[in-house]
Parts: C-alpha cells; structure tokens; sequence
C-alpha cells in the first residue's frame, strides 16, 4: 500500500507520464494522443500546475493549435482561443474546467454496506438506472459496466441505489466514477462507495483520482470529505 509520505511523488510520476510532459516544453503533442475517459475523447488538457502552465495537445489538432496560440497567454486569453477555435470546428466539442483530486489517506467512515457488483446483480442493475429502457439496451449498458473494474455498489428495496466504479487506469492512477439514484442521494451512499474503491486500489498501489467539473460543488464536498484534495485545476476540450 502506497504510504502518505510517498503520495506527493506518486501523484507526480502519474500525472506527467499521463500528460506526457517532460521539461523541454510546456506545449507539446501528447504521445496519448487522445485522452480518453469514461468514454469521452478530450484532445486536449491545459494544466495549471506547481504555478506552471503545462498544454497537451493530441496530433490532430497540434499543428493548427501551436501556430495559431501564442502559448504565454494568460489562462482566460487561452480559454477564449481554445473555445473559438475548437467551437469552430466541423465537430461537436465542448470547454469545460476541471478540478483533478486525490487522496491521501483512508477516511474514517464504515464501508461494510458496500458489496461488490458482478453478474449476479445484472437484473438489480436493470432495475434500478435503466429500468425504463428496452432489453437489448439494458444489456449494452451493463456489458458496458462490466468493462471496468473495481465494480461497487450499495442495495436497497431490491435495487442498486448507488454504484461506483474505475472508469480507466492509466499511469498508475485511477479515474474513480460515482452514480446514485434519485431518490437515495445525501444518504452517504457515494462516500461509502468511493472510499472503498480508494482504499482498494491504494492496497494496490494505484492511485485514487477524482476528476469533477469545478461547478458541480456536491461532488467536490463529497471527495473532501473524505480526504481528497485537488491536486490540479484543468481546462479541457471534450469532444461530444
């Protein structure tokens, strides 16, 4: 298990391997070409991090973005840029600013009505955020689910109420993703969820990451509370 004193430097290791930066340049065509999670494509990521400003750009959009962007910009000069030029393009994407967290420590919180979420839960699942929904579409969904790992979730009245799980594992960290019912949020059902999924795979020596748009303050609270802190603020391309 990764230890507290080893987490800054961890936190270091994954987050430049996973932009790909090295200390030549702070713009620079990222060799993951397209970062992808939980299913979205961002091409490109702007860091504001230990006071650096630090752009990775996939090679689609490298050339076009590095000779049109003056790169000492400020922040809401590059935002603009990157919002026109993105905007502009024959496909759908939108800007959004980010905050990336992690976590330092176990928070002191009972997770024993969380259970692991395999094949035997598939018709909860299908009654519970999908139920709506065709049969065939269901089942896309929940093959979909069973791609990821660390599958957790907390059930009630016969039904998966709240549901987390690691979206992608990339550079030694994870991209926890958290989903509650309505009707069952601010029960403390997704803390649970997310604190066990950290303390999972901290004992598997990856670590936790919470990757939230800055607007949705309920998720922020909820990852503070529990001991994560924002490691880097980001603004980001998302292609619809």
């Amino acid at each position: 298990m990764l230890n507290i004193d080893n987490l800054v430097r961890k936190f270091d290791e994954y987050y430049y391997k996973y932009l790909d930066y090295n200390d030549k340049s702070s713009f620079f065509c990222s060799k993951n070409d397209n970062f992808k999670v939980n299913g979205f494509i961002y091409p490109m990521i702007i860091s504001y991090y230990k006071d650096n400003i630090i752009s990775s750009v996939s090679s689609k959009y490298y050339g076009s973005v590095k000779n049109n962007l003056e790169i000492d910009k400020n922040v809401f000069e590059m935002e603009k840029y990157l919002t026109d030029f993105f905007l502009k393009t024959d496909e759908n994407f939108i800007i959004q600013r980010m905050k990336r967290m992690s976590k330092i420590k176990d928070a002191n919180i009972s997770i024993s009505e969380v259970i692991c979420i395999n094949e035997e839960h598939k018709n909860l699942f299908f009654n519970s955020f999908i139920y709506n929904k065709d049969e065939e579409y269901k089942q896309l969904k929940w093959e979909k689910l069973l791609k990821n790992t660390y599958i957790n979730g907390i059930i009630k009245d016969n039904k998966i109420v709240s549901l987390g799980f690691v979206s992608n594992i990339d550079c030694g960290g994870a991209n926890i993703v958290i989903q509650t019912v309505e009707g069952y949020r601010n029960k403390g059902y997704g803390k649970m969820i997310v604190e066990k999924i950290s303390r999972d795979v901290l004992k598997d020596g990856i670590l936790p990451i919470y990757w939230v748009n800055e607007e949705n303050t309920c998720s922020i609270k909820l990852a503070e509370s529990l001991g994560f802190e924002t490691q880097v603020l980001e603004t980001v391309v998302r292609h619809e």
